[in-house]
């Protein structure tokens, strides 16, 4: 049966009890039966009665056939309990005044048997409501046991003391009427129901709305009967007809639930629990799908496969999420082998296939960081195994964590370097500045010789002076992480704080972002600045184009000047070489090594300066659109 039907025909159940059609029916034969009653009482007790019994009897017959499927006690205990006071009403039927099956009987003997079966019916329902929702006992396997045993004690001790013991309090004295006891009975049993109603009603959450209601209508048409019965004096008289007819309608309810619905929407009743649970399980499916499919790292479920000889050999992708091809590029992954999938991976990284048959083979999970080479990418990988022979990755992109902290590292090095270095050059100067100093105030009589020593002095302090700044400039190398960064944006910063004359500026370079150290503007900077200084006269242009090449991005840097004399550049980019300060073109190189990138000059002397800096793979891509 679909739920969804199910569910909407019990909201409908819900709102109405009972159809116009199923009133006017009920209508007529309650007419009939008041006819019945009214030429002949024994035989309109006769059939209420026996209709009622045949209900409770048929309610008993579902219950017990479906009692392996019953989700709480309360369903278990109310219908087994409709056999045993269905029981005690078939013997008060027989043993009503008139009908001749207990000779010598008068109408006390009913009367107590009614009570018997009321005491019993209500009871039963109190009891039953303390488990809904819960089970007797924890394995259920006696619950069906307990209930038949405790019933059967009952039973047997209410015939015990009405037919054996004759112990049970008077109901009905022939004369008088109904008995002070029968009639506190009645008030008390229809207190007990009350109190059934109200526990349920607390705990409706359990039940349909529909079987709810019902459940309800038939306990209160039992209450109005029991409140009749408490007023009558003959037992042929009009109330004790009303009490029979409130109690059939009760029983009419009754068969609403159990019967109709236990037959026609058995999930509405018997399996409503397993129903729900396949709701919840629909819906922690449905939360659980949409946090796979919204995680942000990579998830793969896969099959190990192993060769002839038990070792790793491959694996199958049976399950990925969104964020796996969102990482990895790799669509219609779904049913492939990772051979398949990703050429060279085997070849590329062996260990995979160690890690991953070690994981589905032992269970223990592990936890590592891996150069990707097929897919040129860090990768930290968190694989577990949730059965034998199959495993579960979650991954992550860790390519610019690890690219940051190498950067860093390189920086640090370069920076102790750079440190040392300058440390050294300024000791040299003061060393060299004292001597002069010395050799000045030795020749204070020779004028010629004072000047030439405060001049070298000065050309000692001025050194001093540019390794000052060369710290101050600099300090920032490698202290913040590299970030992605626009070469068109910094190389037209760096033009703007250079005084470029009237020397044209090219700049034909892709729109493209690399993976460098935040001084890389910088760079270009100190490129531009060495061809306005040493170009020369007839420099004209300075022009900056970029292309892809088999290492990865080509940037030139190329002017029409002068050059640069052969003998010169292999030694441009040592520190402390040139006409300057000697640092510029060092601290270029310093700056793009730290991700990887190189600068080389490659020119012709007399056709201008050259400088090709290489951006590896990996380092450099296509900027996003502003």
């Amino acid at each position: 049966m679909d739920g969804t039907s199910s569910a909407g025909e019990s909201e409908r159940v819900g709102k109405t009890l009972i159809s116009g059609y199923e009133v006017v029916l009920i209508a007529g034969v309650l007419c009939i039966l008041y006819f019945i009653s009214t030429a002949d009482f024994l035989l309109f007790h006769a059939l209420v009665e026996l209709a009622g019994i045949a209900v409770v009897f048929s309610i008993f017959v579902i219950i017990w056939n479906s009692r392996r499927f019953l989700p709480d006690g309360f369903f278990l205990i109310v219908g087994i309990s409709f056999l045993f006071f269905g029981c005690i009403d078939l013997v008060h039927t027989l043993a009503y005044k008139g009908m001749g099956v207990f000779p010598g009987s008068n109408a006390d003997l009913p009367t107590q048997l009614w009570i018997a079966a009321r005491y019993f019916q209500s009871i039963a329902f109190l009891v039953a409501t303390f488990f809904i929702g819960r089970p007797l006992t924890e394995t259920r396997k006696y619950d069906t046991a307990i209930v038949v045993a405790a019933c059967s004690a009952v039973a047997a001790l209410f015939f015990a003391s009405i037919f054996f013991w004759k112990n049970f309090p008077q109901c009905y004295i022939e004369g008088s009427g109904l008995t002070p006891f029968k009639i506190v009975s009645e008030y008390v049993i229809s207190a007990i129901l009350v109190a059934t109603i109200l526990i349920m009603y607390r705990k409706r959450d359990h039940f349909e709305p529909g079987v709810f209601r019902l459940l309800v209508t038939a306990q209160a048409f039992l209450i109005a009967g029991e409140i009749a019965f408490t007023s009558y004096v003959g037992v042929y008289g009009f109330m004790n007809m009303l009490g029979h007819l409130f109690r059939l309608l009760s029983v009419y309810f009754f068969y609403r639930v159990f019967v109709v619905i236990g037959l026609t929407r058995p999930y509405d009743l018997i399996f409503r629990e397993l129903r729900m649970s396949e709701r919840q399980v629909r819906d922690e499916e449905e939360k659980y799908r949409k946090l796979f499919d919204n995680m942000m790292e990579g998830f793969a479920y896969c099959r190990m496969i192993y060769d002839a000889d038990g070792r790793p050999a491959d694996w199958e992708y049976l399950e990925v999420n969104k964020a796996f091809g969102r990482l990895t590029g790799l669509s219609n992954i779904r049913g492939r082998r990772a051979l398949d999938a990703i050429p060279g991976i085997r070849e590329m990284n062996p260990e995979l296939f160690d890690i991953y048959g070690r994981v589905a083979s032992t269970g223990n999970a592990e936890t590592f960081e891996i150069d990707f080479k097929p897919l040129k990418m860090w990768l930290r990988v968190s694989v577990f195994c949730p059965e034998k022979g199959y495993f579960v990755a979650v991954f992550e992109d860790v390519t610019e964590r690890r690219q940051a902290a190498e950067a860093l590292k390189q920086a640090n090095a370069k920076l102790n370097l750079l440190s040392t270095i300058t440390r050294h050059d300024i000791k040299n100067q003061i060393f060299t500045l004292k001597a002069y100093l010395g050799f000045s105030k030795e020749t204070l009589g020779d004028a010629g010789k004072t000047a030439e020593y405060i001049l070298k002095e000065e050309r000692a302090v001025d050194a001093i002076e540019r390794q000052i700044l060369f710290t101050k400039e600099y300090e920032d190398l490698g202290v913040r992480s590299p970030v992605w960064q626009q070469v068109r944006r910094k190389v037209d910063e760096a033009a703007a704080s250079l005084p470029m004359r009237d020397i044209r500026l090219d700049v034909t370079i892709a729109d493209i972002e690399i993976y460098a150290d935040p001084l890389l503007g910088k760079v270009f900077y100190n490129l531009i600045d060495n061809a306005l200084r040493y170009g020369g006269q007839q420099m004209t242009r300075v022009r900056i184009t970029s292309e892809e090449s088999g290492e990865g991005l080509l940037i030139r840097v190329e002017d029409d000047g002068a050059g640069i004399p052969a003998t010169d550049r292999k030694q441009i980019f040592e520190r402390g070489f040139g006409r300057h300060s000697g640092l510029g073109l060092f601290l270029s190189r310093e700056i793009l090594s730290i991700t990887g990138i190189t600068i080389a000059e490659n020119s012709e002397h007399g056709n201008g300066a050259r400088f090709e800096i290489v951006v590896p793979p990996g380092a450099w891509r296509q900027a996003a659109p502003s």
